[in-house]
């Protein structure tokens, strides 16, 4: 009973704000039960620095674990085995965090107001309650984060269960007032509490403690008093330094927790701080540097959850503070740093709408970038800028000086924009050549005034004069265009193409001096460039001066194995391009400069589709070439090169292949003695038999290879595409001896179904059966996808051959049959000619072939040759495409359109050419199939 009693005084006391009360009623009490340690640990709460007999040690069962250690450092004054006890933190159960807190906010108190010599080792041990605070925070935010359950006090010694046992046995009672008193304690169990509201609880019993708020910045004056020096030796005794210090060691440790409903917490703290600033006048900054510096690392979390009016507040009074607290030797103060980061905030939190400053403030504000250029307050000015420019309306015209000497431009343009005043003393200081030093720094500030005045219409001869001003002043930086780069060069290039827009300066005379000067000192820079593109975009006139550069300078920059600027090439390449497709006349480039940029642009920029166009025009356009570098090396150079293969076959960059087909095409009709039979394999390897542009070149190209009288029979019958590649690669792995021919059904099963079927629906049929001449799909009436005649017509004609031996059914299954049929709706007389040849050379394949559908397809054949009126006529495409699908579904009995179909071919021994098959009985038909 008496270690109940005892220990539950002791968990009440440590409960208490104010202990007298209760040690006052125990001492008037002493011939209670009670534990004789516990008298002793009570009454050294009674006068605090008064040195008293104490306990050597508190030793109550049912007090936890925790509680008796701390008690045992208290009472031994001094923290001994700290990282022991620390570690046991973690240990304390949910149920008695509560207690444990407040225990040590107790101690903390009462040594804070406890007086005497030993100062040192009782600052000590405020700061190890602190520490043992701070675990406790960082216990229950870590479990917050990881959501995990809470932890009762699972893990009490024999001793301390076997004495609760005693004490359940005294409370027991069998009377209903005591059942009744038995369910209420058990609905307050502590599992209904979450690790949230225990951390939330810490904070509130730390923060909100007397004590901790008393000392915190610890002034004894009025608000709105002045602060002197008596008021600074408040601020820094030990007792106010210390709570200042740890308070906001504290606090910042929530920093990245959810705060919510804890702003009553943060309130006074920072009401503290606004009235020691609002007092400050000239007492010495360095004074208080020290502790501003605590309170502004915490500041973001005082301040993260107050109201926008308070942190305003808090905002205005920082900054009508006397500026030698604000900015110190060119140095910004901790202070002002703390204003910027709650600028900054107060800008988010605000959003869309106003942030309602005194005008004053921020004119404080910009007032210290006339002192300094520190980059944070260099943003939060240029924030407030782009976010309220209304508010450059007060701001005095030398912070545009101080913005332009700290190369601040950006800010600068919000100025001139928003503020008239300062844009007509920009226009006066620019014009007295009070800038000249800066000229070039400041290009992008001039430029950008020049576009805002000739946006205004009004201002058409104000826009004039300050262009000839501009000239004037850049006449000599404009001469060095070619030596600057990146955002000067870019606006530099930019004014003088406004300069010669406005007519301020010659086009012409501009365009002869910059190559001039590119021609002495070459092109370094991407703004140069465009330069040159613009002032050449329009003129036709000797453009050889452009070539001449643009070759050198990619020569030269894709020469250089390091620090090569690949943007800067590609800008080259791009402008070269644009030349000399512009360009119609013939072209001459001397010495060896040619040869150096075939075999640098080749090695280097192979995989670049602006290398083949470039390469092209230079082929087209090049008549007397140079005999060191014949067009036979060029084309060598190409087809060894190692990218060459993996482009064609379509396995490497496939957006070049185009390009490059391109200029082997000009190389072949340049330079006939190109031709290699070896070179075949690849154009069949790489060639996919449709219209597409690339592939009518590849067959422009194995045209010329046999107009040219390459042997190619060897390759007949033709496989195309990866077939080919795979055929030709075997071949040269096991010899030619070894090796056949492709087969027919090779041939035919290299067609791909659903192409096929495609082609015959969307047939060209305005394309002409001739292999060098190149035409668009559109053109033909057509898609890119599909076959090309041009290419499988002969195909067919040659396994169709009467030598050849052919799967007829096979043949029409695959769909080459109903594709030989559409073709005889072409308008080309002579596509149609090849078509009836190939159709009549499939006749006699199927006569003399042997399948179950045979005679079917035979009557068909007859059918059509019995309606045809004259020799190669023009049938109409509905006809066409009828008989191809007809064909197929001759071999597909099982179909529901078989019979019908069927039933129409045997109606009559011709066929009505000109009206659309069996059209009425199927519009009209019931069935929805």
């Amino acid at each position: 009973t008496a270690g109940y009693i005892s220990s539950l005084l002791v968990d009440l006391l440590h409960c208490q704000l104010n202990p007298l009360p209760l040690v006052s009623l125990l001492q008037s009490h002493e011939d209670v039960t009670i534990d004789k340690t516990v008298i002793l640990y009570f009454k050294s709460f009674i006068n605090p620095g008064k040195a008293l007999k104490l306990p050597k040690q508190l030793s109550i069962v049912p007090l936890t674990t925790v509680s008796i250690s701390l008690a045992n450092i208290y009472i031994a004054g001094k923290a001994t085995n700290q990282q022991t006890v620390l570690s046991t933190m973690s240990s304390v159960a949910a149920e008695d965090v509560s207690i444990v807190t407040k225990q040590l906010m107790l101690y903390t108190s009462h040594l804070l107001k406890a007086g005497g010599k030993d100062d040192i080792s009782r600052f000590k041990m405020v700061k190890f309650f602190f520490k043992c605070l701070e675990e406790m925070v960082k216990l229950y935010t870590d479990k917050m984060e990881k959501q995990e359950p809470m932890e009762t006090n699972q893990n009490e010694s024999p001793d301390q269960i076997e004495e609760s046992d005693k004490t359940s046995q005294i409370m027991e009672d069998d009377s209903e007032k005591d059942i009744s008193c038995s369910k209420e304690f058990k609905q307050l169990s502590v599992s209904d509490i979450s690790n949230e509201d225990i951390f939330k609880e810490i904070v509130v019993t730390v923060l909100r403690h007397p004590t901790i708020l008393n000392w915190f910045l610890f002034v004894k004056n009025e608000t709105g008093s002045s602060v002197t020096s008596d008021t600074v030796k408040m601020l820094m005794t030990p007792q106010s330094q210390l709570v200042t210090t740890c308070t906001c060691s504290f606090v910042q440790l929530l920093e990245e927790k959810d705060l919510k409903n804890l702003e009553h917490c943060f309130v006074e703290y920072v009401s503290k701080l606004q009235t020691l600033l609002c007092g400050i006048q000239n007492v010495e900054m360095s004074k208080l540097s020290n502790i501003i510096k605590d309170v502004q690392d915490s500041l973001p979390v005082l301040t993260k959850t107050l109201p926008i009016e308070k942190n305003r507040s808090l905002l205005e009074t920082i900054l009508k503070i006397p500026s030698s607290f604000l900015i110190n030797d060119d140095q910004l103060t901790n202070l002002s740093y703390v204003a910027i980061e709650l600028f900054l905030k107060l800008m988010i939190d605000t959003g869309d709408r106003l942030l309602k400053l005194n005008s004053q403030c921020t004119k404080s504000l910009f007032d210290l970038l006339l002192k300094t250029s520190d980059e944070k307050l260099m943003a939060c000015c240029d924030a407030i800028l782009q976010r309220q420019p209304h508010l450059s309306m007060g701001l005095e015209k030398i912070v545009l000086d101080s913005l332009i000497n700290s190369n601040s431009i950006t800010m600068a343009e919000n100025l001139i924009l928003h503020n008239h005043l300062i844009a007509d003393y920009f226009r006066e200081s620019l014009q007295k050549g009070k800038y000249d030093k800066h000229l070039e720094r400041i290009t992008s500030l001039v430029l950008f005034f020049v576009r805002k005045v000739g946006n205004n219409t009004h201002l058409a001869e104000d826009k004039k004069a300050l262009l000839k001003v501009v000239c004037k002043k850049y006449k000599l930086l404009m001469d060095r265009v070619y030596s600057m780069s990146g955002n000067q060069g870019d606006c530099l290039v930019e004014l003088i193409i406004s300069l010669v827009n406005s007519e301020v300066l010659d086009k012409q005379k501009v365009l002869s001096n910059q190559i001039t000067l590119a021609g002495s000192h070459g092109i370094n820079n991407l703004p140069f460039v465009k330069l040159l593109q613009y002032l050449n975009e329009e003129s036709t006139d000797n453009p050889m001066q452009l070539l001449k550069l643009y070759v050198k300078t990619v020569t030269e920059a894709q020469s250089k194995k390091e620090n090569l600027d690949k943007v800067f090439v590609d800008c080259v390449m791009e402008k070269l391009d644009a030349l000399l497709q512009r360009n119609s006349k013939e072209l001459v480039l001397e010495g060896k400069a040619l040869p150096k940029f075939l075999k640098v642009v080749l090695k280097s920029r192979f995989s670049d589709k602006r290398t083949f166009k470039i390469i092209s025009k230079l082929v087209e356009h090049i008549s007397d070439w140079p005999e060191e570098f014949p067009l036979t090396t060029l084309f060598q150079m190409v087809m060894s090169h190692s990218l060459f293969l993996p482009i064609m076959f379509n396995e490497k960059h496939q957006d070049v292949k185009g390009d490059l087909t391109i200029l082997l095409l000009h190389l072949i009709e340049s330079e006939s003695s190109c031709c290699s039979v070896q070179h075949f394999g690849i154009l069949l390897g790489s060639y996919m038999a449709t219209l597409s542009d690339t592939d009518q070149r590849l067959l422009k190209l194995m045209y010329l290879y046999e107009k040219n009288e390459c042997v190619i029979s060897e390759y007949r019958p033709y496989l195309w595409g990866p077939k080919a590649v795979e055929h030709h690669s075997v071949q040269k792995t096991i010899g030619p001896s070894l090796m056949k021919k492709a087969s027919i059904d090779q041939v035919i099963e290299n067609l791909d179904q659903a192409t096929l079927h495609k082609s015959i629906l969307n047939f060209p049929l305005r394309r002409k059966l001739q292999a060098y001449t190149l035409q668009d799909s559109a053109e033909c009436k057509s898609s890119p996808d599909i076959y090309d005649p041009c290419f499988i017509l002969p195909l067919f004609s040659h396994i169709l051959s009467p030598d050849q031996l052919i799967d007829c059914r096979k043949f029409i299954e695959r769909g080459c049959l109903g594709y030989i049929l559409a073709a005889l709706s072409c308008h080309d007389s002579t596509m149609r000619g090849a078509a009836y040849f190939v159709l009549d050379n499939f006749v006699h394949h199927l006569e003399g072939s042997r399948f179950p559908e045979k005679d079917q397809i035979l009557y068909v054949m007859v059918l059509l040759r019995n309606s045809i009126e004259k020799p190669n006529i023009k049938l109409p495409c509905i006809i066409t495409v009828f008989l191809a699908k007809a064909v197929r579904l001759m071999l597909k009995a099982e179909q529901h359109m078989y019979q019908m179909i069927n039933s129409f071919l045997y109606l009559k021994p011709t066929l009505d050419i000109y009206n659309v098959p069996e059209f009425y009985k199927l519009f009209n038909s019931s069935t929805l199939e």
